[in-house]
């Protein structure tokens, strides 16, 4: 049996190898890299920049999955031959390789490893997943937002703030709401003093309570 620590350790090294054999691919802030209900042919490893996956009906409503960092593969759910199951969009300039499913069917023959990256590329995106259903199921629109700060703010000589501006509609892509609702919350933050916006984004000026 294959010792679970060696095959975890093996995952870099064919991450690694799998980033040499695609083709480096740059995007502007805003691309759209995958589009749902496309016919897949290739996935992708981020390597600059960060990536939002979401989903969207007809009349424009969206289910966000979640932002990507840099060395995570995206594109791997339409590797049996279906189509795209969600869209993914640069949220800032990034660089990707890109890596053709013919290429990493190869890639999994010759070397388990290759299967074992994938596996848990595949479990990691089902977490994701489930996380998402459970957070517009059982959290309000204020607790999600509050989450996503605190998630993303990042820290700087005693300062909170969000490393890159978002607009209101980022915002309420990201957690499953409206613009409206967005402006609302962070309207009403601003007026308690738990926030500040300006030209450069959202700085964080104290801790945002649980509940609104």
């Amino acid at each position: 049996m294959n010792d679970p620590e060696v095959a975890s350790a093996a995952v870099p090294d064919a991450l690694d190898a799998l980033i040499r054999d695609g083709v480096l691919r740059r995007y502007k802030k805003h691309a759209m890299i995958i589009s749902e209900g496309d016919v897949g042919t290739s996935l992708f490893i981020l390597l600059e920049g960060a990536v939002r996956i979401y989903s969207q009906d007809e009349h424009g409503r969206e289910l966000n999955f979640g932002l990507l960092e840099p060395r995570t593969i995206f594109g791997e759910m339409a590797l049996e031959g279906g189509t795209r199951t969600a869209s993914v969009e640069s949220v800032s300039p990034c660089l990707c390789a890109e890596v053709p499913y013919a290429l990493l069917k190869r890639r999994l023959a010759e070397n388990p490893d290759f299967a074992f990256l994938l596996i848990s590329t595949l479990i990691g995106r089902s977490r994701s997943a489930t996380e998402s259903a459970k957070n517009l199921a059982l959290k309000t629109v204020y607790q999600r937002v509050v989450e996503l700060l605190d998630k993303e703010s990042v820290q700087e000589d005693g300062v909170r703030f969000l490393p890159r501006k978002m607009s209101q509609q980022e915002l309420a892509n990201l957690v499953g709401a409206s613009r409206d609702m967005i402006s609302k919350i962070l309207k009403d933050l601003t007026i308690g003093k738990y926030i500040e916006t300006s030209d450069k984004g959202i700085t964080i000026l104290k801790n945002l309570p649980n509940r609104w």
